[in-house]
This record gives structure tokens, C-alpha cells and sequence, in this order.
């Protein structure tokens, strides 16, 4: 895989934080509702154990 095609396996608040202060005034309130409950969805930290 390309390294600059890469997706981050961690949380980075820096870089995190200041990308979801961008994108949200750049898409729809209901659109980033949706993408972060898709998100937290797959979650594994969320996720129920048996």
C-alpha cells in the first residue's frame, strides 16, 4: 500500500479535532451525524462483549 494512502489505526486529537472543526462547516449537520454514528458502529472499543 501506498504510505500516503494510509488510514491512521489511531486517534490523533491534534490532527483529529482540527479535521472535524473543518468539515463541519463544510458538510451538512445530518451528514456528519450519520458519518459518525457509521463510525462508532464499527467501533470495536463500542462493541458488545459476549
Amino acid at each position: 500500500m501506498n504510505p500516503i494512502e494510509s488510514v491512521p489505526t489511531l486517534w490523533d486529537d491534534a490532527r483529529d479535532d482540527s479535521f472535524f472543526r473543518v468539515v463541519l462547516h463544510l458538510m451538512d449537520a445530518r451528514f456528519l451525524e450519520a458519518a459518525s454514528s457509521l463510525l462508532a458502529a464499527n467501533d470495536s472499543d463500542l462493541a458488545p462483549t459476549l
